[in-house]
């Protein structure tokens, strides 16, 4: 029987909680090397575990992961967008306990979208799928709030050219 360390534990646990929600480079089409993603987060809460023995305060770090996602839209046409997630951690060596804090989602360097993670990431971290469609669906009403604004001032100039 393995003995599994109480950082090997933490670490398999946000893993699967990862896996759980589709963030790995293969489930959101990342152009990335596979495994990358959970190298740097091994790696990253590897120095936030063996740095704060000593120093034990809360260590922060943020890691990023860029996939692409598509939609068919109702005209037919398809959609290919790239969506960053910047996954927010704190380490907290009081509690031996490694948190994710929060989500950053920016569709296409533009739009964005913050998601707090208040208790467990298999609870409050939203699927990669659901994230990409919230992003979707307020681009698509900000796309319609803005063809319906252009078409309101088309119509006043009209009127005042009469």
């Amino acid at each position: 029987m393995e003995v599994k360390t109480l950082f090997t534990k933490i670490f398999e646990e946000h893993k699967a909680n990862l896996f759980l929600k589709n963030y790995s480079e293969k489930m959101i089409d990342s152009w990335s090397e596979n495994g990358l993603f959970l190298k740097q987060l091994h790696a990253a809460f590897k120095q936030a575990y063996t740095t704060n023995v000593e120093h034990y305060r809360i260590e922060e770090f943020q890691l990023q992961m860029t996939g692409y996602f598509s939609l068919k839209r109702q005209n037919g046409s398809k959609t290919k967008d790239k969506i960053q997630f910047d996954f927010s951690y704190a380490y907290d060596p009081s509690r031996i306990a490694l948190r994710m804090t929060s989500l950053k989602a920016t569709m296409n360097d533009q739009l964005e979208k913050t998601y707090s993670i208040p208790g467990h990431p298999s609870r409050d971290l939203p699927p990669a799928a659901k994230v990409y469609q919230e992003l979707f669906t307020i681009r698509e009403k900000e796309l319609l709030e803005k063809i319906k604004t252009q078409k309101e001032a088309g119509r006043k100039s009209k009127n005042i050219k009469r």
